[in-house]
């Protein structure tokens, strides 16, 4: 099975859910950006035999289109161990998951202005997504800001100037970094 999920599952609200769903069909209320059609693309396998798909959507009444949820993937490649800064993660929306794609990533401190916001190792990270909603997945470091259920504690990064995710390392290697945000479709 394959889920577009475009609400933020596990969260205590359903509005703080479906913040993100996709409104359709009203316009924004500036006038500025209406959704009146949807089209969802899947490449299917040239080797795969026989597929069937199927599609279900759960729908509402015509809504303004809201926030969106975005997933971009960044790639970095520390080429020892200890410290690795990451400064260029483009800033302007709300985060809400950023992923390290490492088991090499043994803590991670994340600094916002000059201003440590985050810091935790793997062991505690685990520990603290665990005591919450989250399930972290193995060779992973999650920072989630709506950790606990509550979706209104994203990660603000508009109009911040400096921001920083300070990665303390065991080894070199390639760190693929998703940031999941969410903000207003332009």
């Amino acid at each position: 099975n394959i889920v577009i999920d475009f609400n933020r599952f596990g969260l205590r609200t359903r509005a703080a859910e479906e913040m993100t769903t996709l409104g359709t069909g009203v316009a924004s209320a500036d006038g500025s950006v209406e959704l009146s059609t949807l089209t969802v693309e899947i490449d299917i396998a040239a080797a795969a035999s026989a597929p069937i798909l199927r599609a279900r959507a759960l729908q509402s009444p015509p809504a303004p289109l809201g926030w969106v949820k975005h997933v971009r993937v960044f790639n970095y490649n520390p080429s020892a161990g200890g410290e690795f800064e990451i400064s260029d993660l483009p800033k302007g929306h709300l985060f809400n998951q950023v992923h390290f794609a490492s088991g090499d990533v043994d803590a991670l401190r994340i600094e916002r202005d000059r201003f440590v916001v985050f810091e935790r190792n793997a062991a505690e990270n685990i520990l603290a997504l665990s005591d919450g909603v989250r399930v972290p997945q193995s060779d992973y470091f999650h920072f989630d800001g709506t950790e606990d259920g509550n979706g209104g504690e994203m990660f603000e990064t508009r109009g911040v100037s400096d921001l920083r995710f300070v990665l303390n390392m065991s080894a070199a290697g390639s760190v693929p970094v998703i940031v999941e945000s969410v903000a207003p479709l332009i």
